[in-house]
């Protein structure tokens, strides 16, 4: 069976949060019959997790694969620990795939474009300055650098998608935006200023548009694409909470600012050098989410 005729398999790879559930949901919901695949990296050892890869490289010979790792802390809170576990899991993985001479699928890694530009004020493309401001976003920039490497060996080709600010479900996730903190916790803390203004988008949203991208732009083996993937709808703190503010799900929050540790203001606005490539999705804005949520 030649490459071309080859059915075409999707191995999602995360933590069982937002975007893992619903790219894998996307999946299912499009009718070109494509094969998708689970690896979860939550509290599993090495042992099992290289056993898991195993099971997938031993029928990769059947399919197109595609790889779209979405494991990594969700938050920049995220001590260092975690994120240290996090890069391992990432370099484990690729360490066995590159054992498989003949193994040469696609992968795409979802990195953070909401903190690895950092404090970065103003319009940032793919060729910005990266500022990392925490460990999770230092994390992101390594496994970026490390998935280069890859894609210079020939053979892979890697997708960096910098993904900018998400709400909504994520219903197995510990890790909870504003929004779902506001729905789920009476109190919420706030480690950013109010005034700060960022672009926010669905999970749903960002899956769609992660997936028609791979689609509509296919890579050869052993490039890299970096892209910038953000929403047209961008809020600062302040008008988040004046949104939700009228929604019963949010009557009887209570927010708290740390203001020992607030940061600066920022205004980091994600564009992209791709352009032609922007796809035509729409971004549900916030009013439409919380309508759904109440």
């Amino acid at each position: 069976m030649s490459e071309k005729e080859k059915p075409h398999r999707f191995i999602v790879i995360g933590k069982g949060g937002g975007f893992s559930q619903e790219i894998i949901r996307q999946i299912h919901l499009d009718n070109s019959k494509s094969a998708s695949y689970n690896l979860s990296t939550r509290n599993i050892n090495s042992q099992d997790f290289r056993s898991q890869i195993n099971t997938f490289l031993a029928t990769n010979k059947e399919f197109k694969d595609t790889i779209i790792w979405c494991a990594g802390s969700s938050s920049n809170r995220s001590n260092i620990g975690d994120c240290n576990i996090d890069g391992t899991k990432l370099h484990e993985f690729m360490e066995t795939i590159l054992t498989s001479s003949c193994y040469a699928p696609n992968l795409c890694y979802l990195s953070s474009g909401g903190s690895v530009y950092g404090k970065s004020p103003g319009v940032v493309n793919e060729n910005s300055p990266l500022n990392p401001q925490s460990a999770y976003a230092e994390m992101k920039i390594r496994s970026e650098e490390f998935l280069a490497k890859i894609a210079s060996h020939g053979r892979i080709g890697v997708y960096i998608f910098r993904v900018a600010n998400v709400y909504g479900s994520a219903q197995s996730s510990n890790r909870m935006s504003i929004v779902e903190a506001a729905l789920e916790k009476p109190e919420i803390l706030l480690t950013v200023n109010t005034s700060s203004r960022k672009q926010y988008g669905t999970y749903q949203d960002y899956s769609k548009f992660i997936l028609n991208y791979l689609g509509k732009f296919p890579l050869n083996p052993g490039s890299l694409l970096t892209q910038n993937v953000y929403s047209e709808h961008d809020y600062s703190i302040s008008e988040i909470l004046e949104i939700t503010q009228p929604y019963a799900a949010f009557k009887d929050r209570k927010v708290i600012q740390e203001l020992g540790s607030l940061n600066v203001y920022e205004n980091v606005q994600l564009t992209s050098v791709h352009p032609e490539s922007y796809l035509d999705i729409r971004w549900r804005s916030l009013e439409d989410y919380v309508r759904t949520v109440d």
